[in-house]
C-alpha cells in the first residue's frame, strides 16, 4: 500500500511512500515549510491502491470463469 500527502492550498502532492508515517512526516516538513506550522485548509494523507495482490487475481479469474461456465450452460 502507498501513501501520498496532498495539499489542496499548495495543489501540490508528496512522492508515494509505502508508510502512514512516512506520510505524516512529509506533512509535517510541507507545514513546516510552506506554512509556517499552519494547518493547510483540506489537506490530508491519501492511500493508494496498489496493484493487485496474486489473491485478488485468482479471484478475479475465478469469478470470471464461472460467468464465462455460466453463460455457456445458458445457451446448451
Amino acid at each position: 500500500m502507498a501513501y501520498r500527502y496532498r495539499c489542496r492550498i499548495c495543489r501540490t502532492s508528496s512522492p508515494a511512500v509505502t508508510s502512514l508515517a512516512e506520510a505524516r512526516t512529509a506533512r509535517d516538513h510541507h507545514r513546516a515549510v510552506a506554512h509556517g506550522g499552519h494547518l493547510p485548509d483540506g489537506d490530508a494523507i491519501q492511500r493508494e491502491a496498489g496493484r493487485p495482490t496474486g489473491h485478488q487475481l485468482v479471484v478475479g479469474v475465478a469469478v470470471l470463469l464461472v460467468l464465462a461456465v455460466i453463460g455457456w450452460l445458458r445457451t446448451h
